[in-house]
C-alpha cells in the first residue's frame, strides 16, 4: 500500500463549503502519479512507454469537509497484458473517515506511435509487488 497526503485547497471547495465532486478524481490523479513515480521512478521515457486513462469509477461515501489535508492509500488491484487498474481510497489524515473510493484503469500507451502497448516487464514486476485488495 502506498498513501500520499494532499492538500484541500480553498479553490477545491463549494458553496456548501466541502470538497466538490468534480475534485475527488484530481485527487486521486495525484495519488496515482506519486505512486507511479516511487514505484517507476522518474528515469523513463514516458511518451514510449506511457500511460493513459481507459476507465475511472469513483463511489462517494461521505463529503470532504473543509480541512487542510487528505489521505489517499493507492495499491494495484490487477494487473493486465496492456493495463493494470489502480485503487484508491480517500480518507481525512486520521482514516477515521473514508470519503470515497475510486477504482481507476491504466492502459499502457506508445505516444509516438499512438496504439496501446502491452505492460513492460520491468513494471510489471515493480507493479506486483504492490498488488492487493482493499
Amino acid at each position: 500500500m502506498h498513501e500520499s497526503i494532499i492538500k484541500v485547497r480553498y479553490k477545491d471547495l463549494d458553496t456548501f463549503n466541502h470538497v466538490n465532486n468534480a475534485n475527488f478524481l484530481t485527487y486521486a490523479e495525484e495519488a496515482r502519479s506519486s505512486f507511479l513515480t516511487d514505484v517507476l521512478g522518474t528515469d523513463l521515457d514516458w511518451k514510449q512507454f506511457g500511460i493513459i486513462l481507459g476507465k475511472a469509477t469513483l463511489d462517494f461515501l461521505h463529503p470532504i469537509p473543509e480541512s487542510k489535508f487528505i489521505l489517499i492509500e493507492s495499491h494495484i488491484a490487477r494487473l493486465g497484458n496492456k493495463s493494470f487498474t489502480m485503487q484508491h481510497l480517500i480518507y481525512d489524515t486520521e482514516k477515521i473517515t473514508c470519503y470515497a473510493q475510486a477504482e481507476i484503469v491504466v492502459v499502457c500507451y506508445d505516444y509516438y506511435n499512438g496504439k496501446s502497448i502491452g505492460l513492460p516487464l520491468d513494471w510489471r514486476n515493480k507493479l506486483a509487488a504492490h498488488l492487493s485488495q482493499f
